[in-house]
């Protein structure tokens, strides 16, 4: 079989490699150690700047480190998003 056969496994495929590296590259940044963090292009860390400014995403917002207060809040967040990321 071959995605000619099964079309709609070819866009999974698609969609699915384009998920992790979103994923990977941009909502992932958080719980990355900080001298691995300050590594990634500078265009990846201002999408997700730019998405917490624009969003006001309390969650995502929790994670970073200049997010002021609200930590306590959202405990339940960062524990799921650490062990997550543990599984990738």
């Amino acid at each position: 079989m071959s995605f000619q056969d099964r079309p709609l496994d070819a866009i999974y495929f698609v969609w699915l490699l384009l998920h992790l590296f979103v994923s990977a590259g941009i909502w992932m940044q958080p719980i990355y150690p900080e001298w691995l963090a300050l590594h990634f292009p500078k265009l990846l860390r201002d999408i997700l700047g730019r998405w917490i400014a624009l969003s006001g995403d309390p969650l995502m917002g929790s994670l970073t480190p200049t997010w002021k207060g609200r930590f306590n809040e959202f405990t339940w967040f960062w524990a799921n998003t650490i062990w997550l990321g543990g599984w990738v």
